[in-house]
């Protein structure tokens, strides 16, 4: 185990496993290239980070990773392909592009995003209770052929439309539970749901 030039990160064998809470408070880190992953936890709770860049090299951010911070902007590099359970969930985004090389995402990733206005899925998976909560989130645009639509995946929140692909053949459980603003669903053609 060693710690990066700025002795912040723990990284074991491109694993950042933790990020050091001591020391003088910084907005914005920058993970090191040659770092595939980001382990369960590492920087949940670390309240000073408003921004955080990740290397090329990236593919997998672990549970809870980024969890009850103030990070407002992040970059999922091309190439990576796993989001981790609540990985997002309380922190402050206000965006999100998900990359279409994303093959896993866990549970409530982006839960309880209050800031979150815009979502971009480009990838065919979604998860469970995904965007549940983001009360100020109007515009998710699903441009990839998810299967399903999983249950409570836009719970609470404030789109007013969406087009459902026509590769959609599941809408899961209370998917759109509490969308007070929604108008109106659009069905791909040739959806098997209508």
């Amino acid at each position: 185990i060693y710690a990066s030039e700025d002795g912040r990160f723990l990284i074991r064998d491109g694993v950042l496993l933790a990020c050091a809470r001591a020391g003088a408070p910084m907005s914005e880190y920058v993970v090191p290239e040659g770092v595939h992953t980001i382990a369960k936890g590492a920087f949940n709770s670390v309240e000073d980070i408003t921004k955080i860049v990740l290397p090329s090299t990236l593919k997998t951010i672990g549970d809870y990773a980024f969890s009850s911070t103030n990070i407002d902007s992040i970059v999922l590099p091309e190439g990576f392909t796993t989001l981790g359970s609540g990985v997002f969930r309380w922190s402050l985004l206000k965006s999100i592009e998900i990359p279409s090389s994303v093959i896993s995402i866990g549970a409530e990733v982006f839960y309880s995003c209050e800031s979150m206005t815009t979502a971009v899925v480009n990838c065919s998976q979604l998860g469970e209770y995904m965007f549940q909560r983001c009360y100020a989130l109007a515009d998710i645009a699903l441009n990839s052929q998810p299967r399903e639509l999983p249950k409570g995946c836009f719970a609470s929140t404030a789109i007013q439309n969406i087009n459902v692909p026509s590769s959609v053949v599941c809408v899961g459980d209370s998917a759109f539970v509490g969308c007070k603003q929604l108008q109106n669903i659009t069905f791909g053609e040739d959806s098997k749901l209508v």
